[in-house]
């Protein structure tokens, strides 16, 4: 059995997803968590999450609050292969 741990599962796309999967699957067992149950951004709590539950498969469905802080990150963490040079009208944000 595969153990799939769904974080951000309050939010619209985790919601969706949880909405979704399947209640009674005999291949998947899934673990819908939000910040209040784990705190993505910290690691420790995420390891011993992954460990004691013995999840095999992680769907980040968590976001920022504020979209525009994520463009922000993604222009400047992601290879410009993949994410060319932010426009001037992102970079003013």
């Amino acid at each position: 059995m595969k153990n799939i741990l769904v974080t951000g599962s309050n939010g619209q796309l985790g919601s969706e997803l949880q909405s979704l999967a399947p209640a009674h699957d005999e291949t998947c067992r899934f673990f819908f968590t939000d910040v209040a149950e784990l705190d993505i951004t910290d690691r420790q709590a995420v390891y011993s999450f992954v460990e004691q539950n013995r999840i095999s498969v992680i769907v980040n469905c968590a976001a920022r609050p504020k979209a525009s802080r994520n463009v922000a990150i993604c222009s400047t963490t992601l290879p410009r292969a993949i994410w060319p040079k932010p426009s001037p009208r992102w970079a003013a944000r």
